[in-house]
């Protein structure tokens, strides 16, 4: 299962620019081609699972915001990085879309509301460590 559509891009960048970036360059279309679009959701979720996979079992059952807007960013910045000079915003997004993936392998983070993981198992959920506390109930209690 996909992090994202094409649905999703279209709510990021115009659809004209959309064609520019997703059209076949040695034979021009005018209009977005579905393969270079799922080419390029693939290879963002692939990404994305890398990271993940350390945590989480795969694959998820679904999606959360967060996933979808990260595979968003990865497949935008990887349509530019095909045809074009990346703009620096979209390097800006690439580049924090892998430190937050970082840091969620490293336990640091989280996937968004787990309620959005539509048939998720317990097993399929972020395993999270907390540390010990510095403090018991009494010391509590005296504030």
């Amino acid at each position: 299962m996909a992090y994202s559509t094409l649905a999703d891009i279209l709510e990021e960048i115009p659809r004209s620019v959309l064609v520019s970036l997703a059209d076949d360059p040695e034979v021009p279309t005018g209009d977005i081609v579905q393969a270079n679009i799922d080419s390029a959701i693939q290879k963002a979720d692939s990404i994305i699972d890398g990271y993940i996979g350390v945590r989480v079992t795969l694959p998820l059952g679904g999606t959360t915001l967060v996933l979808s807007e990260i595979s968003v960013d990865l497949a935008i910045y990887t349509l530019f990085s095909r045809i074009t000079t990346v703009p620096e915003f979209r390097e800006k997004r690439f580049k924090g879309s892998l430190s937050f993936l970082l840091r969620f392998s490293e336990g640091k983070g989280s996937l968004g509301s787990l309620g959005l993981i539509p048939g998720a198992t317990s097993s399929q959920l972020p395993i999270f460590h907390t540390a010990e506390q510095d403090f018991g109930d009494e010391t509590w209690s005296k504030f």
